[in-house]
């Protein structure tokens, strides 16, 4: 079970700061910085050019991973499509939650990562953690899928500490605890 683990956590960690990297393209107004090379590109073939050089064709983007999307995710609408060093993410917002599905450069599905809050998180999940950290509350969640493993990741705050904890087969453990300023 360890080594297994362990490799979902290097995984997890990969997927973590693709996920940085793509979110530290972007300054506080929500604009690609000017030195971004990424391209992005929307399913319905409406083209943002975001890069230097103005470029971002529909042929970026592999079309097994535009046919495997659209079969996994046939209800989704405006999905923004980006071209990665590792491959490509079709990013999405549905029901408030917002989806990062990752394939590689063939077009295979790799993994996916859901940003969501509490009233998203499943019952028994939630009865989980309110059970164990009664005196937090629920902040925000960070879903992972990878590897037909489902790990999340939930942000608990309360007076004193931002708390950061992982669920994977009902068990629980402590990611990350920074102390408030004050």
């Amino acid at each position: 079970m360890k080594p297994i683990l362990i490799k979902l956590w290097s995984s997890l960690l990969t997927v973590i700061v693709i996920t940085q990297i793509i979110n530290a393209q972007t300054n506080n107004s929500g604009t690609r910085s000017q030195h971004s090379q990424e391209k992005v590109i929307y399913l319905s073939g409406n083209i943002q050019e975001s890069s230097e050089d103005g470029t971002a064709f529909l042929h970026d983007i592999n079309i097994k991973a535009v046919r495997e999307f659209s079969k996994s995710f046939s209800q989704v609408q405006d999905v923004k499509w980006q071209v990665i060093k590792e491959g490509l993410v079709a990013i999405f917002t549905k029901d408030s939650v917002r989806t990062h599905v990752f394939y590689n450069k063939n077009g295979v599905y790799m993994n996916m990562v859901r940003y969501y809050y509490e009233n998203r998180l499943l019952p028994y999940i939630r009865h989980l953690t309110r059970s164990n950290y009664y005196d937090y509350s629920i902040h925000s969640i960070t879903e992972v899928e990878y590897n037909s493993t489902i790990i999340y990741f939930i942000k608990l705050e309360d007076k004193l500490y931002w708390k950061t904890i992982s669920i994977t087969d009902g068990e629980i453990q402590v990611f990350d605890i920074i102390k408030k300023a004050g």
